[in-house]
Protein backbone atom coordinates (compact mmCIF):
# COMPACT_ATOMS: atom_id res chain seq x y z
CA UNK A 1 0.00 0.00 0.00
CA UNK A 2 1.31 3.85 -1.22
CA UNK A 3 0.83 6.66 0.91
CA UNK A 4 3.91 8.50 0.72
CA UNK A 5 6.96 9.24 -1.25
CA UNK A 6 5.28 7.31 -4.73
CA UNK A 7 5.31 9.63 -8.14
CA UNK A 8 3.23 7.43 -10.68
CA UNK A 9 0.43 5.18 -11.45
CA UNK A 10 0.32 1.47 -9.37
CA UNK A 11 -1.66 -0.37 -11.94
CA UNK A 12 -2.95 -2.44 -8.89
CA UNK A 13 0.36 -3.99 -8.44
CA UNK A 14 2.90 -4.22 -6.12
CA UNK A 15 6.49 -2.23 -7.14
CA UNK A 16 8.29 -5.54 -8.55
CA UNK A 17 5.56 -6.31 -10.42
CA UNK A 18 4.65 -2.58 -12.00
CA UNK A 19 9.22 -2.88 -12.11
CA UNK A 20 8.76 -6.02 -14.43
CA UNK A 21 6.35 -3.98 -16.25
CA UNK A 22 8.15 -1.38 -16.91
CA UNK A 23 11.24 -3.21 -17.82
CA UNK A 24 8.90 -5.51 -20.06
CA UNK A 25 7.51 -2.85 -22.29
CA UNK A 26 10.84 -1.59 -22.56
CA UNK A 27 12.20 -3.77 -23.79
CA UNK A 28 10.07 -4.56 -26.51
CA UNK A 29 9.75 -0.95 -27.54
CA UNK A 30 13.57 -0.95 -28.14
CA UNK A 31 13.52 -4.45 -29.83
CA UNK A 32 10.98 -3.62 -32.32
CA UNK A 33 10.68 0.49 -32.13
CA UNK A 34 6.65 0.90 -31.58
CA UNK A 35 4.58 -1.22 -29.43
CA UNK A 36 0.97 -0.61 -28.70
CA UNK A 37 -0.45 -0.99 -24.93
CA UNK A 38 -2.88 0.98 -22.83
CA UNK A 39 -2.45 5.16 -22.73
CA UNK A 40 -1.90 4.88 -19.06
CA UNK A 41 0.84 2.31 -19.63
CA UNK A 42 1.87 4.07 -22.25
CA UNK A 43 2.47 7.44 -20.51
CA UNK A 44 3.96 5.65 -17.37
CA UNK A 45 6.59 3.90 -20.19
CA UNK A 46 7.62 7.57 -21.07
CA UNK A 47 8.92 8.28 -18.05
CA UNK A 48 10.86 5.16 -17.73
CA UNK A 49 12.56 4.98 -21.34
CA UNK A 50 13.83 9.02 -21.41
CA UNK A 51 15.75 8.29 -18.22
CA UNK A 52 17.13 5.12 -20.23
CA UNK A 53 18.06 6.65 -23.34
CA UNK A 54 19.46 9.54 -21.31
CA UNK A 55 21.95 7.21 -19.85
CA UNK A 56 22.45 5.22 -22.70
CA UNK A 57 23.89 8.09 -25.17
CA UNK A 58 26.34 8.65 -22.15
CA UNK A 59 27.67 5.56 -23.24
CA UNK A 60 30.24 4.61 -20.60
CA UNK A 61 30.63 1.49 -18.75
CA UNK A 62 28.40 2.49 -15.38
CA UNK A 63 25.42 3.94 -17.83
CA UNK A 64 25.55 1.07 -19.38
CA UNK A 65 25.06 -1.56 -16.80
CA UNK A 66 22.43 0.65 -15.29
CA UNK A 67 20.76 0.16 -19.01
CA UNK A 68 21.56 -3.37 -19.04
CA UNK A 69 19.60 -3.52 -15.17
CA UNK A 70 16.31 -2.12 -16.62
CA UNK A 71 16.03 -3.95 -19.61
CA UNK A 72 14.93 -7.78 -19.86
CA UNK A 73 17.86 -9.10 -22.14
CA UNK A 74 21.32 -7.71 -22.59
CA UNK A 75 21.13 -7.82 -26.61
CA UNK A 76 17.80 -4.92 -26.27
CA UNK A 77 20.17 -3.16 -23.55
CA UNK A 78 22.92 -2.76 -26.22
CA UNK A 79 21.18 -2.51 -28.66
CA UNK A 80 19.97 0.90 -27.39
CA UNK A 81 22.88 2.08 -26.12
CA UNK A 82 25.29 1.44 -29.40
CA UNK A 83 22.25 1.37 -32.48
CA UNK A 84 19.63 3.48 -31.14
CA UNK A 85 21.37 6.35 -28.61
CA UNK A 86 23.80 7.83 -31.73
CA UNK A 87 20.99 8.00 -33.83
CA UNK A 88 19.08 10.23 -31.23
CA UNK A 89 22.13 12.38 -30.51
CA UNK A 90 20.53 16.12 -31.41
CA UNK A 91 17.11 15.57 -28.76
CA UNK A 92 17.54 16.55 -25.35
CA UNK A 93 14.48 15.03 -24.16
CA UNK A 94 10.80 14.58 -26.40
CA UNK A 95 12.59 10.70 -27.52
CA UNK A 96 8.99 9.02 -27.93
CA UNK A 97 5.92 9.89 -28.88
CA UNK A 98 2.29 8.38 -27.86
CA UNK A 99 -1.00 8.13 -30.05
CA UNK A 100 -4.17 7.11 -29.00
CA UNK A 101 -5.16 4.35 -31.10
CA UNK A 102 -8.57 2.58 -30.47
CA UNK A 103 -10.80 1.27 -27.65
CA UNK A 104 -9.83 -2.64 -26.82
CA UNK A 105 -12.62 -4.90 -27.27
CA UNK A 106 -14.00 -5.86 -23.81
CA UNK A 107 -13.31 -3.55 -21.40
CA UNK A 108 -13.30 -0.20 -23.51
CA UNK A 109 -9.81 0.59 -22.72
CA UNK A 110 -8.16 3.33 -24.26
CA UNK A 111 -4.98 2.26 -26.25
CA UNK A 112 -2.33 3.69 -28.00
CA UNK A 113 1.00 3.13 -29.40
CA UNK A 114 4.34 4.52 -28.30
CA UNK A 115 7.34 4.52 -30.85
CA UNK A 116 10.83 6.70 -30.95
CA UNK A 117 10.35 9.82 -32.79
CA UNK A 118 12.96 9.67 -35.29
CA UNK A 119 13.44 7.36 -37.97
CA UNK A 120 15.67 4.58 -36.91
CA UNK A 121 17.68 2.34 -38.90
CA UNK A 122 19.64 -0.80 -38.13
CA UNK A 123 23.38 -0.81 -38.30
CA UNK A 124 22.95 -3.46 -41.36
CA UNK A 125 20.73 -1.05 -42.87
CA UNK A 126 22.95 2.16 -42.54
CA UNK A 127 25.83 0.61 -43.90
CA UNK A 128 24.08 -0.36 -47.14
CA UNK A 129 22.54 3.22 -47.72
CA UNK A 130 26.71 4.24 -47.28
CA UNK A 131 27.92 1.64 -49.23
CA UNK A 132 25.67 0.61 -52.25
CA UNK A 133 27.70 -1.86 -53.27
CA UNK A 134 25.83 -3.73 -50.13
CA UNK A 135 23.01 -4.95 -51.67
CA UNK A 136 21.09 -6.56 -49.02
CA UNK A 137 21.49 -6.58 -45.52
CA UNK A 138 22.96 -10.63 -45.46
CA UNK A 139 25.78 -8.98 -47.71
CA UNK A 140 26.72 -6.74 -45.42
CA UNK A 141 26.61 -9.53 -42.68
CA UNK A 142 28.61 -11.42 -44.76
CA UNK A 143 31.64 -8.37 -44.97
CA UNK A 144 31.54 -7.92 -41.61
CA UNK A 145 31.90 -11.30 -40.57
CA UNK A 146 34.77 -11.29 -43.27
CA UNK A 147 36.21 -7.69 -41.58
CA UNK A 148 36.82 -9.39 -38.20
CA UNK A 149 37.53 -12.31 -39.14
CA UNK A 150 40.71 -10.70 -40.44
CA UNK A 151 42.15 -9.94 -36.78
CA UNK A 152 41.01 -12.59 -35.13
CA UNK A 153 44.77 -12.34 -32.68
CA UNK A 154 45.22 -8.74 -33.22
CA UNK A 155 46.07 -5.48 -30.88
CA UNK A 156 42.45 -4.99 -31.35
CA UNK A 157 40.99 -8.54 -30.47
CA UNK A 158 42.64 -8.68 -26.32
CA UNK A 159 41.41 -5.26 -24.71
CA UNK A 160 37.44 -5.70 -26.56
CA UNK A 161 37.56 -9.22 -24.82
CA UNK A 162 38.64 -7.59 -21.37
CA UNK A 163 36.03 -4.78 -21.89
CA UNK A 164 32.81 -6.85 -22.76
CA UNK A 165 33.62 -9.44 -20.23
CA UNK A 166 34.00 -6.71 -17.59
CA UNK A 167 30.40 -5.87 -18.23
CA UNK A 168 28.65 -9.66 -19.06
CA UNK A 169 30.30 -11.25 -16.30
CA UNK A 170 28.96 -8.83 -13.47
CA UNK A 171 25.36 -9.88 -14.77
CA UNK A 172 26.10 -13.56 -16.25
CA UNK A 173 27.87 -15.81 -13.39
CA UNK A 174 26.30 -18.83 -14.83
CA UNK A 175 26.60 -18.24 -18.31
CA UNK A 176 24.75 -20.55 -20.90
CA UNK A 177 24.42 -20.61 -24.30
CA UNK A 178 22.59 -16.98 -24.71
CA UNK A 179 25.19 -15.42 -22.84
CA UNK A 180 27.48 -16.87 -25.36
CA UNK A 181 26.09 -16.15 -28.39
CA UNK A 182 25.56 -12.24 -26.76
CA UNK A 183 29.15 -11.97 -25.93
CA UNK A 184 29.98 -13.21 -29.03
CA UNK A 185 27.82 -10.83 -31.53
CA UNK A 186 29.73 -7.75 -29.11
CA UNK A 187 32.98 -8.71 -29.57
CA UNK A 188 32.26 -8.65 -33.24
CA UNK A 189 30.41 -5.26 -33.10
CA UNK A 190 32.64 -3.27 -31.08
CA UNK A 191 35.56 -4.95 -33.17
CA UNK A 192 34.09 -3.75 -36.30
CA UNK A 193 33.88 -0.28 -35.24
CA UNK A 194 37.06 0.07 -34.24
CA UNK A 195 38.49 -1.56 -37.67
CA UNK A 196 36.46 0.81 -39.78
CA UNK A 197 37.92 3.99 -37.56
CA UNK A 198 41.16 2.19 -37.95
CA UNK A 199 40.99 2.15 -41.57
CA UNK A 200 39.17 5.54 -42.09
CA UNK A 201 41.99 7.46 -40.00
CA UNK A 202 44.39 5.57 -42.44
CA UNK A 203 42.33 7.02 -45.10
CA UNK A 204 42.45 9.94 -44.09
CA UNK A 205 45.93 10.25 -43.37
CA UNK A 206 47.13 8.93 -47.08
CA UNK A 207 44.53 11.81 -48.82
CA UNK A 208 46.33 14.16 -46.50
CA UNK A 209 50.00 12.67 -47.48
CA UNK A 210 48.87 12.60 -51.05
CA UNK A 211 48.01 16.57 -51.03
CA UNK A 212 51.18 17.33 -49.72
CA UNK A 213 53.28 15.55 -52.27
CA UNK A 214 50.51 16.97 -55.22
CA UNK A 215 51.86 20.35 -53.57
CA UNK A 216 55.46 19.67 -53.06
CA UNK A 217 55.92 17.63 -56.76
CA UNK A 218 53.31 18.86 -58.71
CA UNK A 219 52.13 16.42 -61.41
CA UNK A 220 55.23 15.41 -62.36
Amino acid sequence: MHRHGYKGRKFGRERDQRRALMKGLATSLVEHGKIETTLPKAKELVRYIEKLITKAKKGDLHNRRQVIAKLSTQMAAFKLVDEIAPQLGNRTSGHVRVKRTRLRVGDGAQMATIEFVDNLISVAKAKIKENPQFSSPEAYEDYDKALVSGYPNGRYMEPLIDEVAAEFLYFNEDGGEEYKKVFEEQIRRRLRRRIEDAHLKAKNIFEKVEKELDREFGDD
